[in-house]
């Protein structure tokens, strides 16, 4: 019996959301800081969405209209956790940009508006990839991760000339390239799903390999946030030692 790719990555991701997330969001709440509140909130929305959308695959649930909620679920999850991820780009690395707040807010905005959008053409669930507004709607998302990405891997460039010179914690260098990979694998993962729509046969089937690359880069994505802000200790020590930054 073989591994379910699809499966293992779902469940990867939604622990990883929910935990790392949460953790975040509690200390977040807990000291009052703006940045781990909107990242941990979207850390764990994004778990949410994933657990929305294995309930309406692999549970019992799929085989009932009850699949729908826990569908429109996960598109809901989806944008507030690309919102509140946003949201922490813009705050941590433009906060005195008009031009990064006005994109932030276009994001969101964009996000928010294709829903009525969607419904008008029978599509709420934003499930058929004939939608011109489901269309809109991933396109924003994906451009959302490049930016995220633009800025977290400018940050880790910068921050690794400062290795050398004792002027940068390798650890914490290291959690920006972890998160430059977490993005571009949701960037990655959301441009594959937009091309699988080219190839759907009209009742949502497309052929099995879009799934699993979709499943590795999730799963690869959740590993490298978990990573990022909870590092076991052997890996904490490896990414101390100047390995890691020396190495990418």
């Amino acid at each position: 019996m073989g591994v379910d790719i699809q499966l293992v990555s779902n469940i990867v991701a939604i622990v990883v959301g929910l935990v790392v997330g949460g953790r975040l969001l509690y200390k977040g709440l807990r000291t009052g800081a703006v940045p781990e509140i909107a990242l941990g909130a979207g850390l764990a929305l994004d778990g949410f969405e994933w657990l929305c959308w294995f309930i309406a695959l692999y549970t019992p649930v799929a085989e009932t209209s009850l699949a729908d909620v826990f569908f429109m679920g996960s598109r809901i999850g989806i944008t507030l956790a690309v919102s509140c991820i946003v949201y922490f780009t813009r705050v941590v690395f433009r906060p005195d940009s008009t031009v990064a707040s006005a994109a932030g807010w276009l994001i969101i905005g964009t996000q928010i508006a294709v829903y009525p959008l969607s419904a008008m053409v029978g599509d709420s669930l934003g499930l058929d990839g004939s939608n011109p507004w489901l269309q809109l709607e991933l396109v924003v998302q994906a451009a959302a991760y490049v930016w995220i990405f633009a800025e977290s891997f400018s940050y880790y460039i910068k921050m690794r000339r400062r290795v050398g010179h004792g002027l940068a914690d390798p650890l914490v260098v290291n959690s920006f390239a972890l998160w430059s990979m977490y993005s571009a694998a949701s960037f990655l993962s959301q441009s594959v799903y937009m091309l699988s729509y080219l190839f759907d046969d009209g009742q949502g089937h497309y052929p099995y390999i879009f799934d699993a690359v979709m499943a590795l880069l999730a799963a690869g994505g959740s590993s490298a946030v978990w990573l990022a802000f909870f590092p076991p200790r052997a890996y904490a020590n490896w990414a101390r030692s100047g390995s890691s930054t020396s190495a990418a």
